[in-house]
């Protein structure tokens, strides 16, 4: 099995949870547990921690991350995309690495475990995915989805035929947010995570937490120190 280098992706600005990335979660800030998991995973050789903040270098570097650039300012404010800040860092990581093979591990998602790391990469190389996503069942059907217009009136989000019952709609999935395997010269050339070559790698929804807001986060400490009792 080949190896592959781990990528961490936390920004120093939020607008919902001021410093999510650092914020103390059971007793650690919330970073180091995505750093703690890629660093025990027996396919993952390097871990880097992609920011813009030397508040979170800091603390990556502490616990055992490499920080060996910054993320500029303008792939970091609220209205940058995160595939852009991936293309950023793969371009600058493949001049010093030699390897095509990225796995991307959310800091929002500590319920994440070794385990699902090793398998995601595992079942990645299996298939000779270009890519590989995390993904968790949709707990509602999309059919069920409503539209509200200015004046409060609903409307079918899907412009089908509404059905009432479950078992009439098709089981969906939807990206939890974190694991993202990737073939670096597909993302580069593509600029897309999905094409005919992707596959999902399904957490259930305990493990789906992506901490965004104080609700998410007390939720997920929760369901953590339940889990490690």
């Amino acid at each position: 099995m080949k190896k592959i280098l781990a990528i961490v992706p936390a920004r120093g600005g939020s607008l919902t949870l001021k410093n999510k990335n650092i914020k103390l979660f059971c007793g650690k800030p919330l970073i180091y547990y995505a750093i703690k998991n890629a660093l025990m995973s027996k396919y993952i050789y390097k871990v880097v921690v992609s920011t813009d903040s030397k508040k979170i270098a800091k603390i990556a570097l502490k616990f055992g991350a490499e920080v060996p650039f910054f993320r500029p300012k303008k792939l970091s404010d609220n209205k940058a995309k995160i595939i852009d800040a991936f293309k950023f860092t793969i371009k600058k990581l493949k001049k010093e690495y030699d390897t095509n093979h990225f796995i991307s591990l959310a800091p929002t998602s500590p319920l994440t475990e070794v385990e699902d790391i090793n398998r995601s990469i595992e079942l990645y190389f299996k298939k000779k995915a270009k890519t590989l996503i995390s993904v968790t069942k949709n707990t509602k059907p999309i059919e069920w989805y409503l539209e509200k217009k200015r004046n409060n009136k609903i409307t079918p989000f899907i412009k089908k035929t509404f059905k009432a019952n479950r078992q009439d709609t098709k089981q969906l999935y939807i990206p939890n947010g974190a694991i993202y395997i990737i073939n670096s010269n597909h993302l580069i050339k593509n600029k897309t995570y999905l094409n005919n070559s992707t596959y999902a790698y399904v957490m259930p929804k305990l493990k789906s937490i992506d901490i965004d807001d104080k609700i998410d986060f007390q939720i997920a400490e929760d369901f953590y120190r339940k889990k490690i009792r």
